[in-house]
């Protein structure tokens, strides 16, 4: 069991003769030569190409780097080191970059809730207020209390079914709507955050911050105080509010909040997962998705829903529950809303953040995560088997909104073969998210129709390709995760493909940007191969 009572604790002998000395100085200088020379020749590697370049070539030394990139932060701060001069400022400042997640961070140096001495708890809130169309608050809290009593009364609200398929087929959330008084802190609330008063409903949207707004209380000053009968000693990411489990986009939009988060607070693998919306872990989360919660964001504790721990808390008790009696939690964040992730800020049109440092960094910290890194197409293999296709292209079946798919793929499967490439059709939907990702890293172009299942873009590298054809306009989502990624993109408008109503007439289109996009691949592959072995 997780909730534990347990405070953590407060944290040359002497060369023997000339000819030795000098024996040893001679080794010492070879060495630093060799050693400077080495570095030196890196340095000349990387120096003249181009910054998705650089980051490929890095990925090169993965052994030397196995230990040093392990929390999020540490993959932002990888990857935000190779912000070049021409990487925007905008890109830097709003949520691409490592300025962004210092300015958030300086934010919390004036708390929305003080700690006040010689309290029992030391509890403290600090929250990053934001707007960009819709309002956003990056809270986390130290020495927070859980009422219990209050919990099981706001508990009886929250809807009992064991899984979130709604009606419709579609996921439906059943959030906790919180109580006030149902968690509390021994600060000050003064709310201000940015210069400005922000404790007001308005500036808190959806997830674990309304939950958070709609709980806290201040117990300073009151003479009865909330008596901790357990622990969470360690970092809780409280979900709440999960936008969805189903759609790819969407389900990754949750997981951006939660690395994002991480990142923030410096966690790793000692965090945990805790869902707060009713039904169970398995319903909130996903087959699909569960794996990466449970492998990446919450790899020491599995992901448990709050319930659960008050039940086991309160089981030690019985009867003898005190009437003041709480659940307390040593550091939290609360979640913010999947709906107004990184991924959706962008969707109107082609994001100018190319090489994005957020979106690498993520990408790289769950496919080492899956330990799926290493995983790539034959085409990277110096070894491959003669005769075996080299090049591999995954069209992502669609369902809908794909009226050519099927001639399309006839022109590709007699095409490919002829240019040294393989076609895999693959319903990347009835594949859980992990074996998803090993599908599309193990991948030189993915293409298909407009859908969730080109977001799998995001995970491949940058010697990768995305060929996208819309039927019609919806956004631009597909087009950023190629641009993120540093990918090779075309994107073929159905609309404008002159005579594309005619049989054979797109389907000899897409064959050509596919054909295009494996040139493209083919040089990338190429390219790296000789820079790295200079």
């Amino acid at each position: 069991m997780d909730v534990v009572h347990v405070r953590p604790s407060r944290r040359a002998r002497q060369h023997k003769g000339r000819s030795s000395f000098l024996l040893i100085l001679a080794l010492l200088m070879a060495a630093v030569v060799l050693v400077g020379t080495t570095l030196k020749s890196h340095v000349l590697v990387t120096a003249d190409l181009r910054p998705q370049d650089v980051l490929w070539n890095l990925a090169q030394h993965r052994p030397r780097q196995k230990q040093e990139a392990r929390r999020p932060i540490d993959y932002v701060q990888q990857y935000g080191a190779l912000e070049a001069s021409e990487y925007p400022r905008e890109c830097q400042d709003q949520y691409h970059g490592l300025p962004y997640f210092e300015h958030v961070k300086a934010s919390w140096q004036q708390p929305v809730c003080e700690p006040q001495e010689g309290t029992a708890l030391g509890s403290s809130l600090r929250c990053h207020y934001q707007i960009d169309e819709y309002p956003e608050m990056h809270c986390t809290g130290t020495n927070l209390v859980l009422d219990l009593r209050k919990f099981e009364e706001e508990n009886a609200l929250v809807p009992k079914e064991s899984n979130n398929t709604g009606p419709t087929g579609l996921f439906e959330e059943h959030p906790r709507p919180g109580l006030k008084g149902e968690l509390l802190g021994d600060c000050k609330l003064v709310g201000v955050t940015g210069g400005a008063n922000r404790w007001q409903e308005s500036d808190f949207g959806k997830g674990g911050q309304r939950w958070l707004f709609n709980s806290f209380q201040s117990t300073l000053g009151e003479a009865q105080q909330p008596h901790c009968v357990a622990w969470v000693d360690h970092p809780v990411y409280f979900l709440n509010d999960k936008y969805d489990s189903f759609n790819l986009w969407h389900a990754l939009e949750d997981l951006t909040h939660a690395f994002e988060a991480y990142a923030l607070k410096g966690w790793g693998a000692e965090a945990q997962v805790v869902v707060m919306d009713g039904g169970s872990v398995e319903s909130v989360l996903a087959l699909p998705y569960r794996p990466v919660w449970l492998k990446v964001l919450s790899p020491q504790r599995r992901p448990v829903l709050l319930r659960q721990l008050v039940a086991e808390t309160r089981a030690r008790y019985g009867a003898d529950l005190p009437p003041s009696a709480a659940l307390c939690f040593r550091d939290a964040f609360f979640s913010v809303h999947g709906g107004i992730s990184i991924l959706s800020r962008s969707i109107r049109g082609p994001t100018p953040c190319v090489n994005s440092t957020f979106i690498r960094a993520m990408a790289r910290f769950i496919t080492d995560g899956l330990q799926l890194t290493g995983v790539q197409p034959p085409s990277r293999a110096e070894d491959s088997a003669a005769g075996q296709p080299k090049m591999r292209v995954v069209w992502a079946l669609r369902s809908n909104r794909a009226g050519r798919q099927d001639e399309i793929l006839d022109l590709l499967h007699q095409r490919l073969p002829g240019l040294n490439a393989e076609l895999v059709t693959m319903d990347f939907g009835k594949l859980p998210l992990e074996e998803q990702i090993r599908q599309v890293r193990s991948t030189d172009v993915l293409a298909g129709y407009h859908g969730a299942a080109l977001t799998l873009a995001c995970f491949m590298d940058y010697r990768g390709a995305l060929v996208e054809i819309e039927e019609e306009w919806r956004c631009a989502c597909y087009t950023n995760c190629a641009r993120w990624q540093g990918l090779d993109y075309r994107l073929i408008k159905v609309a404008e493909v002159q005579n594309g109503g005619e049989s054979g007439v797109l389907a000899a289109r897409v064959l050509d940007d596919v054909q295009a996009s494996l040139r493209v691949v083919q040089q990338r592959i190429r390219d790296g191969t000789r820079a790295t072995h200079r």
